[in-house]
């Protein structure tokens, strides 16, 4: 428990009475003057990582970091059929997790809630690295690359795990990150594409996705927003010639990357 404020609600119905939560459920009922709003809090979404490598997948239980292997689950279960599996107590984490990923290769554990990130070896949990970050994100090469939105205007990006470098955001204010090929950040209206050995500015794409998957030879990236999805091929070949040139454009990044 941080005893932080986390958001304000207002709904306009004058005063609040009451307040009642639903046993075995995110459901919380609040009573008004006016009315009464019912809101759920949080998501059903686990908070999980699967890294493909060895086919072990790692989620949290309150701050209790669990784990489980999947070698050996045949395809043959009916969807949604309960899966019975020898689940190992890893440890606990010291925040509240709220998002947990594997690195690229899976030997690493990035746990993040509550404004911080702790980055652990995925086999003991061992702690390698910590800090403050709005959003992290994992590069999609270098066992210890990564970058974190330090604040609304600035990203820091980390190689084998020291930092790298320092990028001003060209947007006037940012509202996710995401990582892979490149380092995605993402604004209100836009998301803007860096690349991760410079910090050169590459190109900036006027939709505002929700996620953003790269395949597995990160030639092609799909983002997903609200109502419509977007495919991208990335030339990595133009980018790094156009860096080796010193032919980034400020203002328009790499055309064609």
């Amino acid at each position: 428990m941080t005893y932080r404020a986390e958001t304000t609600l207002n709904y306009g119905l004058e005063r609040a009475w009451s307040i009642s939560a639903a046993k075995e459920s995110n459901g919380l009922a609040i009573g008004y003057d006016e009315g009464t709003i019912l809101i759920k809090l949080g998501h059903d979404a686990p908070v999980a990582s699967l890294d493909t490598h060895t086919g072990k997948v790692v989620w949290a239980h309150n701050n209790d970091i669990q784990s489980a292997s999947l070698k050996g689950v045949t395809s043959d279960l009916a969807d949604g059929e309960k899966l019975d599996l020898l689940i190992k107590d890893m440890g606990s984490c010291e925040i509240f997790p709220q998002t947990v990923q594997h690195n690229c290769n899976g030997r690493f554990l990035v746990v993040c809630g509550d404004g911080e990130y702790i980055i652990y070896t995925s086999q003991a949990l061992r702690n390698k690295a910590f800090g403050q970050a709005l959003d992290f994100a994992w590069s999609a090469v270098g066992t210890g690359d990564f970058a974190i939105r330090e604040s609304l205007a600035r990203i820091k990006i980390f190689k084998n795990f020291k930092e790298h470098r320092t990028i001003k955001a060209p947007i006037s204010s940012s509202e996710g990150l995401f990582g892979g090929a490149c380092v995605a950040l993402k604004g209100p209206d836009c998301v803007v594409f860096f690349d991760w050995n410079e910090g050169a500015f590459l190109c900036k794409i006027d939709v505002a996705p929700k996620v953003v998957y790269w395949n597995e030879t990160q030639e092609l990236l799909l983002l997903v927003c609200d109502e419509q999805a977007f495919i991208l091929k990335y030339d990595k070949d133009k980018v790094d010639a156009a860096i080796a040139e010193d032919s980034v454009s400020p203002e328009l990044g790499v055309p064609g990357a």
